[in-house]
């Protein structure tokens, strides 16, 4: 499962690497801050989690790969479990997909996670996001309800005799990136969380993505509601407050690993700067690429997270 490692040739890929940027966290880690009892119950599971089927699907190269289905209240979440074979407990990584649902994306990161020797999960996505007729308070419930399935997943996977429930922790890739920095302030049981191409201030970011979707959702909304962009970030201000930049100080420093791309213009820099300012300056590495040009260090980016995971979960 790792030959698309050889998809960039090794004299690109060490150029790449060596255009790369690394920040290490300040000598003064920011703990986190107490959640406030207001917005933790924005993303409260609505009652017990139920296993409702759990049914093997293959396995290659010593991990067994399962479909999942959890029930909550009215919520039913559906997910991908892969567990490398034998009886042992292994850490956890919940892995959280991008815009577009990248199942394929998902399946290479949670493979090379497992071949490491974690158990790893994703949830498939709520719903399709950024498409008529969603305006500000639908994105902000489709936020809500995101955290919500996959804190469901962090439940269940705390009660499999084959995970341990005290290394557990997550990664994130845009847009889930985005959903990772809100499910660790909620869940500070997660003891890493690495967040790559990600950004804050989302009303900014929905204003001055280059992202096809996001501007097609952007033309829809101005068009359809005949909104400036004042106004339509006016909008978003109000109800999107679920938003990274906001959640930021509840999150421990010291837990969190970010990933960047020099030259994205669907998460620009000012975007990304912000929450990594909010998440009190934690290790950063930039990589000298663009949002999707940055697949081309796809293997590097997996091992400096690997070495990451492994330094907080295995220690």
């Amino acid at each position: 499962m790792r030959r698309w490692r050889t998809i960039v040739a090794p004299a690109l890929l060490a150029g790449l690497c060596g255009g790369c940027v690394h920040l290490s966290a300040p000598p003064y880690i920011r703990p986190a801050e107490e959640l406030p009892a207001s917005i933790a119950a924005r993303f409260d599971v609505p009652g017990a989690v139920v296993e409702r089927s759990l049914v093997p699907i293959g396995g290659e190269d010593g991990v067994n790969f399962y479909r999942g289905r959890l029930a909550s209240g009215d919520e039913l979440a559906e997910f991908y479990y892969l567990a490398p074979a034998g009886n042992r407990p292994n850490p956890f990584v919940l892995c959280l997909p991008i815009l577009a649902g990248g199942q394929e994306l998902m399946w290479l990161i949670a493979t090379d996670m497992a071949q490491r020797g974690y158990a790893v999960a994703w949830t498939k996505r709520v719903a399709s996001a950024l498409k008529p007729p969603q305006r500000g308070p639908e994105l902000e419930v489709l936020l809500r309800r995101s955290v919500i399935h996959n804190r469901m997943v962090l439940d269940w996977a705390r009660r499999q005799p084959e995970i341990q429930p005290a290394r557990m922790g997550c990664i994130g890739i845009s847009l889930g990136a985005i959903v990772a920095t809100l499910v660790m302030a909620v869940e500070p049981e997660l003891q890493a969380g690495a967040l790559c191409l990600a950004g804050g201030d989302l009303p900014d970011l929905l204003l001055s993505s280059s992202e096809r979707r996001v501007v097609r959702w952007r033309r829809w909304r101005m068009q359809a509601d005949g909104l400036s962009g004042s106004e339509l970030a006016r909008e978003l201000r109000r109800h999107v407050v679920s938003d990274p930049v906001q959640i930021g100080a509840y999150v421990a420093t010291r837990e969190v690993m970010m990933v960047s791309a020099a030259y994205d213009a669907v998460v620009p820099t000012r975007n990304q700067d912000v929450l990594w300012e909010s998440l009190g300056r934690p290790e950063r590495r930039i990589l000298p690429l663009g949002h999707y040009t940055a697949f081309m260090a796809f293997g590097s980016i997996l091992d400096s997270v690997g070495a990451f995971l492994d330094a907080r979960l295995r220690s």
